[in-house]
């Protein structure tokens, strides 16, 4: 087992949930937000092929830490998120388990991104049947010894290059198998067997 550091995500990917449960891992939450990243992105599997959902910020300086950045409060972002979820796991087995549980944590009155991570992260492993408490970083560190540093390797700009098994997804014959997308396209397509795939 390794040790290493994560960027908080959204509705993390198959390989960022790999390396937080198999692995000894911390969340870092004060390094500074990195646009174009999955710190506000996740990507799902509709009905037109791979969807990203990103959460709009507030204005931020240069360097803030992701605990400070703000969630936009101004546009119905999250009625956006939610039907496209809806409409991209309406036929999905599990969905009907799911579902109004997960628009609960979208209907809740959370600004801060980290906050509003960390209830979907605890929703999420609740979900799966996993029995971890992610452990966050309480300052920030630019460079970590004896740590493996993936901030910025688990990210959109980069492929992974792992090999993913494939499962069945609601669009696998439009599209065939989309490897590596949001825990959740797993969770809805695979139900309580999500940490087996894992």
């Amino acid at each position: 087992m390794m040790t290493v550091i994560l960027s908080s995500n959204y509705l993390p990917n198959i390989q960022w949930m790999q390396y937080l449960i198999y692995e000894d891992s911390f969340i870092d939450i004060h390094e500074y937000y990195l646009k174009q990243s999955y710190r506000n992105r996740t990507e799902i599997l509709s009905a037109n092929g791979l969807m990203s959902l990103t959460i709009p910020v507030q204005k931020i300086s240069s360097k803030q830490p992701m605990s400070e950045i703000m969630m936009q409060t101004d546009i119905n972002w999250k009625r956006q998120h939610i039907e496209s979820i809806k409409a991209a796991y309406g036929s999905a087995p599990y969905f009907p388990y799911y579902f109004f549980e997960l628009k609960e944590i979208f209907d809740s009155q959370t600004t801060n991104l980290t906050t509003f991570q960390k209830l979907l992260l605890e929703w999420v492993l609740k979900k799966m049947k996993v029995d971890i408490q992610p452990r966050f970083t309480t300052c920030y560190q630019s460079k970590h010894e004896q740590i493996v540093d993936m901030r910025n390797v688990i990210t959109p700009k980069i492929k992974s290059n792992q090999t993913f098994k494939p499962y069945m997804q609601v669009f696998n014959e439009k599209f065939g198998f989309m490897a590596n997308l949001s825990v959740l396209d797993v969770l809805m397509n695979c139900g309580p067997s999500t940490k087996n795939y894992l």
